[in-house]
């Protein structure tokens, strides 16, 4: 658990003595699935065609964005093979285009870029 989801969690009312994050608006008691809670949650953030499970590829591609290991996120989201973790990172267009932009650096280190000549 990272820090921010600590503080998000540590942050909520503590109005309910069984000890549930997100306990039924009606009864209390553990909700039996979140679909209506994300819905309403999408409602009021205005975002649409999103669903669930879009949170775990999220979570998997932001975390390749910034670096961390394909093994670590492997592990994190819980899966035995690399394979599936592929399945769930994917790159944000701006991150490739910066990905590929790094060569400049490689190719103006080598070459000046007034007269082209190697240095």
């Amino acid at each position: 658990m990272d820090r921010t989801v600590r503080q998000t969690l540590f942050g909520l009312p503590k109005d309910n003595e069984n000890g549930l994050v997100f306990p039924s608006t009606r009864t209390g008691e553990q909700r039996p699935d979140v679909k209506k809670a994300f819905a309403t949650a999408l409602k009021k953030a205005g975002l649409s065609d999103v669903r669930f499970h879009d949170l775990r590829h999220t979570f998997a591609s932001h975390l390749v964005m910034k670096g961390v290991p394909i093994m670590t996120v492997r592990q994190l989201l819980g899966h035995h093979g690399l394979r599936m973790t592929l399945r769930y990172s994917h790159l944000a267009p701006e991150h490739i285009g910066r990905a590929v932009r790094l060569l400049d650096e490689v190719f103006e280190s080598k070459t000046d870029t007034k007269t082209g000549t190697e240095s």
